[in-house]
């Protein structure tokens, strides 16, 4: 199976909302933070003071916005709901791998 240009561009076109909602908090975080400053058992944040409320909102709303740009620009609804899930996805996994690293 030969990989083409074409497929590597699609491949960068589908997860690019993605790539702009991971790097937006870095711009608009800080506030709250999404365990609300809770401590696990041994007195640490349970995810720490970087995953915050404004981050992770600031994220979905570029990322669906850079989705919906990208619906109007290639024509394909699909993106637009595709967006929103894999930028669901990639906060759900960066949350979980802020728990993982508690315990390494």
């Amino acid at each position: 199976m030969l990989v083409t240009i074409i497929d590597v561009g699609y491949a960068l076109w589908f997860i690019f909302p993605a790539y702009c909602a991971n790097a937006v908090p870095v711009i608009f975080g800080g506030g709250r933070p999404v365990d609300f400053g809770k401590i696990f058992l041994d007195g640490k944040p349970i995810l720490g003071s970087h995953k915050t409320l404004r981050g992770f909102f600031s994220g979905l709303l570029v990322g669906t916005l850079v989705g919906f740009l990208q619906t109007l620009i290639f024509q394909h609804v699909l993106f637009q709901y595709d967006s929103v899930s894999i930028q669901c996805v990639a906060w759900i996994y960066d949350l979980a791998r802020g728990v993982s690293r508690r315990f390494s």
